[in-house]
Order: C-alpha cells, then sequence, then structure tokens
C-alpha cells in the first residue's frame, strides 16, 4: 500500500510575508501508477512542479514534488480581491512510512 502525505502552504505575495502550513491530509493507494494518476488529475493546472528528495540509507531519494501555483481569493474583511501563492508538498511513501523513489515504476 502506498502512502500519499500532503502538506498545503500559503502566503501572501508580499516578500515580507512568511509561508505557513494550514491543511495536511493523507491519500493510501494500492499502487505507485494509482498515486501518481491522482496527483496528475489533482494538479493537472500546475505550471510549476518540483521535486523533493529524503535521504535514503545515506542516498538523495526523489519521494515526491512540490506543486506551486497562483490562486484568487477574496478578503473576509473588505471583499477586495488578491492573488496568494501556494505550495502544495506532496511525499509518498510505502504504509510502513519507508521513502520510496518516485522515478521508479
Amino acid at each position: 500500500m502506498i502512502r500519499l502525505d500532503v502538506s498545503r502552504t500559503g502566503k501572501n505575495p508580499n516578500p515580507k510575508d512568511l509561508w505557513c502550513r494550514f491543511d495536511d491530509y493523507v491519500k493510501y493507494f494500492d499502487t505507485l501508477s494509482e498515486a501518481k494518476a491522482y496527483l496528475k488529475k489533482e494538479y493537472f493546472y500546475c505550471k510549476k512542479r518540483v521535486p523533493c528528495y529524503q535521504e535514503v540509507s545515506g542516498k538523495d531519494v526523489q519521494t515526491g514534488w512540490i506543486y506551486c501555483y497562483k490562486e484568487k481569493d477574496y478578503d473576509q474583511r473588505n471583499g477586495e480581491p488578491y492573488t496568494y501563492y501556494h505550495r502544495d508538498w506532496c511525499t509518498l511513501a510505502v504504509e510502513n512510512r519507508q521513502p520510496i523513489d518516485v522515478r521508479k515504476k
């Protein structure tokens, strides 16, 4: 069984603002192919995908991707539209939390 961990982060475009994590969730899949298909469907609109790595037995292994995108919303106080940035950290592991190399088929 494959475990997908997703940590969603966001920030305002202001360079002085910090990134903050606002959502975490876990999904399970029977195969790595199913997990990759889910990510492709979930993040089809992302123009930027960056690999993320973990050290496993002394080697750097790509265990997922960071999906980077902008989103528009409305300020709840005054109704003004604004844009903010997202980075969703998506990592895959076998159920026992052992990281896996996502470049393998």
